[in-house]
């Protein structure tokens, strides 16, 4: 996924590696460079933990920042309950149902307003075509 600087997101590449070694990364940063010449363009990349994904791509985009990925710092407990709260929204045949676990599912990120921002642009803003009542 690739975001514009006024947050406007596109799919840019889909890669399936089987274990994320130095080589296979840099396979997958390769096909990515020759899919989308504007590569050079990225100005900021976010990574999870693995370090050897991190040195890839200090090598292959020199210029583009690097940060890690704010979901990091969510606890496994947390992570948990907001995936069972959205399995819960995506699966209830009742509207109140699933504004009571979206109500749960707010209070559990209000310590991660990104993450309910992502929610609602990306999710919320579809709820007619996805829910089940």
């Amino acid at each position: 996924m690739v975001t514009d600087m006024i947050g406007t997101g596109s799919f840019a590449q889909h890669a399936l590696i089987d274990g994320e070694t130095k080589l296979n990364m840099k396979s997958a940063v390769k096909a990515f460079k020759q899919n989308n010449p504007t590569y050079l363009d990225i100005k900021m990349v976010v990574v999870d933990k693995d370090f050897s994904e991190i040195e890839v791509l200090a090598e292959a985009l020199p210029e583009a920042r690097r940060e890690i990925s704010k979901v990091y710092g969510s606890t496994t407990f947390e992570k948990t309950h907001a995936k069972n709260l959205v399995t819960l929204m995506a699966r209830t045949t009742d509207e109140r149902e699933f504004d009571r676990y979206l109500q749960a599912l707010q209070t559990l990120s209000k310590d991660k307003p990104q993450f309910y921002e992502y929610l609602e642009s990306n999710w919320l803003s579809c709820k007619d075509y996805i829910h089940a009542w």
